[in-house]
């Protein structure tokens, strides 16, 4: 009677063709305790350097190794869990009329202190006529998104005048130039009184769009207005991506890609992930 095989049995290059399936860094970590074969065959340098290419393009990868005499694993799986991350905080943000200062009579957008931010520190709107802010999320991969921009309202301050545009956007480009996806983009427009309406001193999720990602991409999402009133009493914490089909309790993880199989791996890549489930619910 034949043996049931053996995933550490089998040769190297395939073993790592089967990880190569599973690009959430959590998954990884599951059959990486698995056991002692387990840990040395997920922290291979060879592993971490193919899925930082595919999940992050060529060129990214390009860049972090040419910067970078030596990675270790450590610092490969550091880079690929940090690229992964789908919660941009107010300090990787980037803003128009950003003023460095910190003190209260500094003006335009600051970075502040601020009790109850998840991050510690805020993009508070002080006073500013050209509003715009922007993030770019990485390696975000195949599914649909929604844009949520958690924001604060000062107390018994008006934004700005009620009827101003405000846009938020969300696009995104495939990582992989030939791989005949379409770039998409979607458009929300608010009025500034949508800003005024909301509960004063409290942190909101406001929505900013939904996108539909069909491969690997680089997302970008915007907020901006650029009418002639001055704007003020407003904070953001972070900008995060939510995956709409995934329940709440595992946000913000993301869908694992679905991946053309080589031929006689499909059944071991659903093993693989019969070990990781097993590994889940110890």
């Amino acid at each position: 009677m034949s043996q049931p095989s053996s995933l550490l049995a089998l040769p190297r290059d395939v073993q790592q063709i089967i990880c190569q399936h599973l690009f959430v860094a959590a998954d990884l970590h599951s059959l990486e305790v698995c056991s002692k074969g387990c840990h040395q065959m997920v922290n291979r340098p060879a592993l971490w350097q193919s899925l930082l290419v595919q999940r992050f393009g060529q060129l990214t990868a390009d860049r972090l190794f040419q910067t970078t005499t030596r990675l270790s694993v450590l610092d490969l799986k550091q880079t690929y869990v940090q690229l992964s991350r789908q919660i941009i905080p107010a300090p990787n943000m980037q803003a128009v009329h950003l003023n460095p200062g910190t003190s209260p009579q500094s003006g335009y957008l600051v970075h502040m202190r601020m009790t109850g931010s998840t991050f510690g520190t805020v993009l508070r709107l002080r006073s500013v006529c050209w509003l715009d802010i922007s993030a770019s999320f990485q390696g975000v991969m195949p599914g649909e998104y929604q844009v949520l921009w958690r924001t604060r309202k000062d107390a018994l301050r008006p934004v700005g005048s009620p009827q101003s545009e405000v846009h938020m956007s969300v696009s995104c480009e495939s990582v992989r130039p030939h791989s005949g996806s379409q770039d998409e983009r979607m458009e929300v427009v608010h009025h500034l009184s949508h800003f005024n309406d909301l509960p004063d001193e409290q942190w909101v999720d406001v929505p900013g769009g939904n996108i539909l990602i069909a491969d690997f991409a680089k997302v970008f999402v915007r907020l901006w207005c650029h009418s002639g009133e001055w704007k003020s009493g407003l904070s953001w914490d972070y900008v995060k991506l939510v995956d709409v089909n995934q329940p709440l309790s595992i946000q913000p993880s993301v869908q694992q890609a679905p991946q053309p199989a080589s031929a006689g791996v499909g059944g071991l890549a659903e093993d693989l992930r019969n070990v990781v489930d097993r590994c889940r619910q110890q």
